[in-house]
């Protein structure tokens, strides 16, 4: 009795380390992160372009083999084109990037809420 217990719990916690992964610092809403936290104009290329490019484009840009190669965020045309199922999957949803990688924080989304707000110009 005792193996299928200690199986069972070894499934426990490489699950729970799994979701843990996925929770990160992303988890919190936008009222409550410190408006300081991000930037008050951010620009595409020096503060969208590197969120992208952490959190987005290892799946979703130009020849990427997963699913994700068909909608892109390798580019500032891109992220408006998809800006719609950016922001159902990653900022309001929060289904994307996917429970294993690192989620973007409050303070990531609240940038690129920002910058959606400012007019979203492309360089």
């Amino acid at each position: 009795m005792a193996r299928p217990f200690r199986r069972t719990s070894a499934f426990a916690r490489a699950s729970a380390f799994v979701a843990l992964a996925g929770c990160g610092i992303g988890d919190g809403d936008l009222e409550t992160v410190d408006p300081a936290a991000a930037p008050l104009h951010p620009t595409y290329e020096a503060h969208i372009a590197p969120l992208m490019e952490t959190y987005c484009t290892a799946c979703h840009a130009e020849g990427e083999g997963g699913e994700g190669g068909e909608v892109r965020y390798d580019g500032c045309k891109w992220v408006v084109r998809n800006w719609s199922g950016l922001r159902s999957t990653a900022l309001d949803g929060r289904s994307m990037p996917p429970p294993t990688a690192w989620v973007l924080s409050a303070a990531d989304r609240l940038t690129l809420e920002r910058w959606w707000r400012d007019g979203h110009v492309c360089p």
